[in-house]
């Protein structure tokens, strides 16, 4: 067999015409990890058996037994220790199996790649049983599983580039076939079915790697279905296998599967030659000089937290025809930097050589003026012709050309600019990367998956400030809260870092940002994007993709630093609130927080609308009582029936109800900014959150308005708002500053409710005579009303004070007569289960 020269002709006109789908095994995953046992499935097994008795305090002995079947080969002792090591980690969205998978198939890494290079040029679509990434590590293709339904085809038939996994993919454990049931899943899934036949009829296969994995289930499965039904094919489907191997594998498959095994050679190493002599004859794009003028590249900087986003980019360079890629994200995220690091990577540099060509674009305004820019990258003398003579020296090899902030010719000449991009895309051998601000691409052109730049996180932040600022900050206590308050924006950062040189400490520059704020982010006279966030700001707010409703919204997000709910768009732009927002997230100034369904700004960015985006009076007038009807209405449910999801509904907006209601302070009339703000009170003692900034504003601004029942009407929220958080003092000083003003205004309820908590404090700090005192003045007072709820309120507390058993049960009976006359049995009951029913016993209901 392993001379027959006419199946080896047969298998390389196959992969000539494109037919061929390589199915690649766990052999060849040991092979370029040099045996790394986890790149096996027993291997793997044996290793999350050991995990299981780490994690799950399991015996020795329950060890030893799970290695003797896995040492026994046999396919159901296997599987029943996969089934068990699936279970026991929670497969599939147990946090220790996603861990687990992670820490083993999720590391492996290619030290030997000869064999997955040679692959990789074959240029057919490769298919895998392995749950590793050393496929997409080495060829650059993304990651595709038998779940993802449409993908499949169209990465069988050669239209997208992926690897189809088989088996599923470490990084999706819900995909990852280990155990019986996980079989018994895709068993049952049609569509994985079906493309697997689908694949048989229509594809050659090409198994390379391939030893045990062809008896699993599914792969046993698939074997025996095409013994019944391609008999008497005329096609034939390949195993590749050592010379020694292959008359003990050749027996393994009848003639009736129409699969013939192929030797390559004595050892494994033979193996990289032997898929190279089979690689379709015509040579790859040769790397070729680049003008003598050509720019250098600008330097690698800080690049810190963005390693997965560069190997992401240069593993689509380096695809023998990468897909045009873009780069999205928000003003002043790093996309500049993952590009330069990217092109810089020593696999790009040995590519591409000198043909990197980096090009910045925010002085190109139109299609021609993008033209000369890569011309003059690429070092052509300007004159006749230039775009034409551009594209003729893209054509001439492969080169790397990355267009930084191309969204400043996109937005002047949008449909032109799309043009160019188009025509580059087309060119053999170019590897075409955008960065764009936002999250939105030019059309006409087949762009791979973004590559996504978000705010840092926390260590990285650390990282970024300290690389310029020094590492005596490291310990210091401001370091956080400065990396936090710019929402970790890599440019702020940078710029913030450069003003923390010299200094001894960081509160200087903490005491800073509190006055200044985003005035302070610019370095080097600000003159360019890179140096001034204010200006890299200002590019996308005036950038032509932007509008006035789009604006209008960026305007409010400036005063609402929760956000904005997604339920609230249309009532804060009617009719148009959620085209606003999908605009505003386009040219990325505003992002959404899923969780907790919000547009909402990056701290820079809001602080720099706030100060330099002024509102439209309607529209800042509708915001506004949006919000102090919000909290009215459903602050005054808060310790009633539908309390609980009013809170629910409210907290998340505390600090927009704080910002509005003060803006309501320029209001000729505060009764509802004072309605708003005592709303927002029974939020902050329900749930502890929130500052009592409103009230004393609005309290302030009573007084000074001569407005007496507002102001006690603060005060007292106040003093509730202190009650709560057991400061006695300033609670009964608030009370004791609302009693006179109600008294004044003649608000008797008033009056009461103040007493009545004046007799709280009093039991809280065990002084029952006096609180006895004040709750029956109050008493007195709400009957003069008359106010019944309160009355029963009162009463109660009397009863939990009261000497003597006699008293008690006069106060607990006058506290049911109280609530029965308004029909709060709820109330009612609840003085069964506190009081006991014989103190209401015969009491009519």
């Amino acid at each position: 067999m392993a001379a027959d020269s006419t199946l080896h002709d047969d298998v390389r006109s196959h992969i000539a015409t494109g037919d061929v789908l390589v199915v690649v095994g766990a052999g060849e995953s040991m092979g370029a990890t040099r045996g790394n046992p986890i790149a096996s499935w027993t291997g793997l097994l044996k290793n999350g058996a050991e995990r299981c008795r780490e994690v799950c305090s399991l015996s020795d002995d329950w060890l030893k037994k799970k290695q003797a079947d896995l040492a026994s080969g046999d396919m159901d002792d296997l599987l029943a220790v996969a089934e068990i090591v699936a279970s026991k980690l929670g497969s599939p969205a147990g946090g220790e199996y996603r861990r687990w998978l992670r820490e083993t198939v999720g590391k492996l890494r290619a030290t030997s790649r000869d064999v997955l290079e040679a692959l990789r040029d074959l240029q057919v679509p490769i298919a895998t049983t392995n749950y590793d990434g050393l496929l997409e590590e080495v060829i650059g293709r993304p990651a595709v599983t038998w779940q993802d339904g449409a993908k499949v085809e169209r990465v069988i038939r050669g239209d997208d580039q992926g690897v189809l996994h088989l088996h599923g993919f470490w990084d999706r454990p819900e995909t990852v076939i280990l155990g019986i049931r996980d079989y018994e899943k895709i068993l049952g899934d049609t569509h994985a079915q079906t493309m697997q036949k689908a694949i048989r009829a229509t594809r050659t296969l090409l198994f390379v790697g391939c030893g045990e994995g062809l008896r699993d289930p599914n792969f046993g499965a698939f074997l025996r279905w095409t013994q019944q039904v391609f008999s008497e094919s005329e096609y034939r489907h390949f195993r590749l296998a050592r010379d020694s191997e292959v008359a003990a594998l050749q027996a393994l498959h009848p003639p009736a599967e129409r699969l013939f095994v192929l030797a390559y050679g004595p050892a494994h190493q033979d193996l990289g030659p032997f898929l190279r002599r089979l690689a379709p004859t015509g040579a790859p794009l040769a790397a070729v000089p680049s003008p003598p003028g050509a720019s250098r590249l600008p330097a690698v900087g800080y690049c810190f937290g963005r390693d997965d986003l560069v190997g992401d980019l240069v593993a689509t360079m380096l695809q023998d025809d990468p897909p045009p890629t873009a780069i999205l994200g928000g003003p002043g995220h790093g996309k500049t930097t993952v590009s330069i690091k990217a092109l810089h990577d020593p696999r790009v540099a040995e590519r591409f050589g000198a043909r990197r060509f980096f090009v910045r674009c925010e002085g190109a305004k139109a299609r021609d003026a993008l033209a000369g820019e890569i011309a003059l990258a690429m070092g052509l003398e300007p004159g006749p012709k230039l775009e034409e003579r551009a594209f003729a020296e893209l054509e001439r090899g492969r080169a790397a050309l990355v267009l930084d902030n191309a969204e400043t010719p996109w937005e002047s000449d949008p449909l032109a600019t799309e043009g160019l991009l188009a025509q580059l895309a087309a060119i053999r051998g170019l590897c075409l990367v955008v960065s764009v601000r936002g999250q939105q691409r030019p059309q006409g052109v087949a762009w791979r998956e973004p590559v996504a730049v978000p705010p840092l996180d926390l260590p990285a932040a650390r990282q970024a400030f300290l690389a310029v600022a020094g590492q005596r900050f490291c310990s210091d206590p401001r370091l956080d809260d400065l990396v936090n308050v710019v929402d970790r924006v890599p440019l702020a950062i940078a710029l913030l870092s450069y003003l923390a040189e010299g200094q001894p400490n960081l509160d200087g520059l903490w005491a800073r940002w509190q006055t200044e704020r985003t005035k302070m982010l610019q370095r080097a006279g600000g003159a360019d994007r890179l140096n001034n966030l204010e200006l890299s700001l200002d590019l996308s707010i005036r950038g032509p993709r932007m509008n006035d409703v789009a604006r209008a919204l960026l305007s409010l997000l400036g005063l609402l630093p929760d956000g904005i709910a997604w339920q609230d768009l249309d009532a804060l732009l009617p009719g148009q609130g959620a085209l606003a927002a999908a605009d505003l997230r386009r040219v990325g100034l505003a992002l959404d927080d899923e969780k907790n369904a919000r547009l909402r700004l990056l701290a820079p960015v809001r602080e720099f609308v706030h100060h330099h985006l002024v509102s439209g009076e309607a529209n800042l007038a509708r915001a506004v009582d949006h919000y102090l009807l919000l909290a009215a209405v459903l602050g005054n449910k808060l310790g009633f029936e539908g309390g609980a999801e009013a809170a629910t509904r409210l907290a998340p907006e505390i600090n927009n109800l704080e910002s509005m209601i003060l803006i309501a302070l320029n209001r000729p009339e505060l009764d509802q900014s004072v309605r708003s703000a005592c709303a927002l009170a029974k939020l902050i003692r329900f749930t502890g959150l929130g500052t009592p900034l409103a009230l004393e504003k609005i309290r302030d601004a009573a007084g000074s308005r001569n407005d007496a029942d507002a102001e006690a009407k603060c005060a007292e929220s106040l003093g509730d708002i202190a009650l709560a958080r057991s400061d006695h003092d300033q609670a009964r000083e608030r009370y004791e500053d609302a009693l006179p003003l109600y008294r004044r205004v003649g608000s008797v309820l008033g009056e009461a409710n103040c007493i009545r908590s004046l007799g709280d404090i009093a039991l809280a700090r065990s002084d029952h005579d006096q609180a006895r005192e004040r709750y029956e003045v109050a008493l007195k007072l709400y009957g003069r009303i008359p106010e019944p709820y309160s009355m029963g309120w009162t009463l109660v507390r009397l009863a939990r004070i009261a000497a003597d058993e006699n008293r008690r049960h006069d106060d607990v009976q006058a506290a049911r007569e109280a609530w029965t006359s308004i029909k709060r049995r709820d109330l009612v009951e609840s003085l069964d289960r506190e009081f006991g029913s014989s103190e209401t016993a015969g009491l009519e209901q």
